[in-house]
């Protein structure tokens, strides 16, 4: 399965789903899909219901879908609150919600690199600290990761250094990956390739803090 987003790889994860099926929990930690109140893909209509840790809103919102009607109980984060203070979801309270489900989807963004790139491993820090453009260019990096592992040494692990190139390179396709893990040896080598970056390419606010960085 190849995906060009998070959002895109959700929407094929729900059209997998069997014909009967009419209950999907989907796991979204950050609340990075941004669902509205019904989604629809190839010609069937879900209607969402989130839940964010409030389950008296939940319970009331919830209490009014029938039974037949499609539904997903979108599972995210209370607001507010980090990957770093909240790593894990609490699910104790949808514990009627996830024995009646016909599918449960794991939409956090390393369990979806963990799916679609088994044989890797991907450092958590990292994946948590970059989410949000990780999985808005899913597709950019996932090519991206091909090459990068081709430029690293076998055997080599990724760190928080090879997925910043990979965001910078989100950022910016047209620049091969390897040229931004600035792995060469050659002190003045990295500055050259450094200050010619820096002068050739438009870099916003964010991308450029990310190449001083990197």
């Amino acid at each position: 399965m190849t995906a060009e987003s998070l959002y895109d790889y959700f929407e094929q994860c729900i059209s997998h789903l069997p014909p009967q099926a009419r209950l999907a929990l989907v796991l979204d930690p950050p609340g990075l899909l941004d669902l509205g109140e019904t989604v629809d893909v190839e010609g069937r209509r879900w209607t969402v219901f989130r839940y964010d840790g409030n389950d008296l809103a939940f319970r009331r919102a919830y209490g009014h879908h029938g039974p037949d009607t499609p539904h997903l109980v979108w599972v995210t984060r209370p607001p507010g609150r980090s990957s770093a203070t909240h790593p894990t979801l609490d699910l104790s309270y949808l514990t009627g919600v996830v024995r009646r489900a016909d599918a449960i989807l794991d939409l956090s963004l390393l369990g979806v690199l963990k799916t679609l790139k088994p044989r890797e491993t991907w450092p958590p820090e990292a994946v948590a600290r970059f989410e949000p453009l990780l999985a808005a260019h899913l597709g950019t990096v996932l090519t991206a990761h091909a090459d990068l592992r081709r430029t690293l040494e076998p055997g080599v692990p990724l760190d928080t250094h090879c997925l910043r190139a990979l965001v910078l390179h989100a950022l910016h396709p047209d620049i091969p990956v390897s040229d931004l893990t600035f792995r060469d040896p050659d002190p003045r080598q990295v500055l050259t390739c450094y200050l010619r970056l820096l002068v050739q390419e438009e870099w916003g606010k964010e991308g450029l803090a990310l190449l001083e960085e990197q």
